[in-house]
């Protein structure tokens, strides 16, 4: 038996949420896509959506519904983290659009996240961000009741800047079909 050091290593958590990203997030429509189903699995009636750049410079997901409170931001970007299923079991009858528990750390991974949110009925809010897999202690921020979720220079935390770091007119395209 060789003493050396063995060739196979466990990533880093930064380098599994990148390559999760990639997978999850393969340009802005997809970001959208997922922040949406966030928000009608948190039961928003109301969902506001801003772009810039065709969401490669800015993407921002509103909504009206039940909020997260501090405990649940702070496992917002951790991977795998979700509140829709706990066992195995869970599966054979998921009644929500997403629920891997991947969206927000993929996305926290290559891209400027801020989450703002305020529990139904709670007198005040919190807010998190993660920079690129850099994730800020949960603060008490005001907040009306429900999420926002400002994504900013999404792919800026990749090594090419991401095959969709450019802005183009297909980036607009894709969000809207």
């Amino acid at each position: 038996m060789s003493s050396a050091a063995g060739r196979i290593e466990v990533l880093p958590e930064l380098v599994k949420n990148q390559i999760a990203a990639g997978e999850v997030i393969e340009r802005p429509a997809s970001a959208v896509k997922e922040l949406l189903e966030n928000a009608l699995d948190a039961g928003a009636r109301h969902v506001e959506v801003d772009l810039a750049l065709g969401g490669v410079s800015l993407v921002r997901v509103r909504d009206d519904g039940i909020g997260m409170g501090a405990r649940d931001l702070e496992l917002a970007f951790a991977s795998h983290a979700t509140s829709k299923l706990r066992e195995v079991s869970d599966l054979d009858h998921i009644a929500t659009l997403g629920f891997r528990g991947e969206a927000l750390a993929s996305i926290g991974a290559v891209a400027r996240v801020r989450i703002l949110s305020r529990e139904r009925g709670a007198a005040f809010g919190a807010e998190v961000r993660d920079e690129g897999g850099a994730i800020s202690p949960v603060r008490e921020a005001g907040s009306a009741e429900g999420t926002t979720v400002e994504v900013r220079d999404l792919f800026f935390n990749t090594p090419h800047g991401g095959a969709s770091s450019s802005p183009r007119p297909r980036s607009w395209a894709a969000v809207w079909t």
